[in-house]
Formats: C-alpha cells, sequence, structure tokens
C-alpha cells in the first residue's frame, strides 16, 4: 500500500471555505521546487514562533495581563528514531497554533493573549 502524498495547494484551496481566504491561495504561487506543503508550513510556523517570541520582547506591556502574544508555540519534538530499513534517522514535531472564535461572528478568529 502507498503513502498518501502530501497536500497541494489546489486541493487545499478546493476545500476553503472562508471567499476571501480562498481568493487568496488561488493567487499564491506554486511552492518552491522540492518543498511540499508540511515542510512550508513548518517553516512557516516556526518563523511566527520566533517573530511573537521577538513581537513580546518589543512590547513593554507584554508583562501586563492580556498584552502578551500567545498564538504561534514553539513545535514540540520528539525523540530521534530510527529507521535502519531506509537508512534515516528521524523525529517528529507538532506545531500548535492557539485562537480564539467567537461563536456568533461566522468563525472568524484571533489570536491568544497572555
Amino acid at each position: 500500500m502507498a503513502a498518501t502524498p502530501d497536500l497541494t495547494l489546489v486541493q487545499v484551496h478546493d476545500k476553503c471555505t472562508n471567499s476571501e481566504v480562498k481568493a487568496y491561495i488561488a493567487s499564491m504561487p506554486s511552492l518552491p521546487i522540492g518543498i511540499k506543503l508540511c515542510e512550508f508550513l513548518s517553516i512557516f510556523m516556526q518563523a511566527c514562533a520566533v517573530a511573537q517570541i521577538e513581537a513580546n520582547k518589543a512590547n513593554g506591556d507584554s508583562l501586563k495581563k492580556g498584552n502578551a502574544l500567545d498564538s504561534y508555540s514553539l513545535p514540540v519534538t520528539g525523540t530521534v528514531q530510527t529507521d535502519a530499513t531506509n537508512n534515516i534517522q528521524f523525529f517528529t514535531s507538532v506545531y500548535k497554533m492557539s485562537i480564539v472564535t467567537a461563536v456568533n461572528n461566522g468563525c472568524r478568529s484571533v489570536p491568544t493573549y497572555i
């Protein structure tokens, strides 16, 4: 049985229910050669996490309750494993984004703060 290939931007576009985001996805250029969607998103989420740390440092009020951005966590990384059959070592990273979505506003989401 073959592994399911990674998603494409076309597949994501086809399932997007927000018309503005759907139009944005349609206007996006192809991903760089050799970069799959999961790799692009992991690079993007890592950059978000680091940018969040810097933004909170730059915000003099971030120590006051409710002023520190808390949406983009650094990944949780598993232990290194070995695949002897394919002669590779690997680890799994889990990226998380925390958002607040009001029930009555058409599922619009905003970042979380601490």
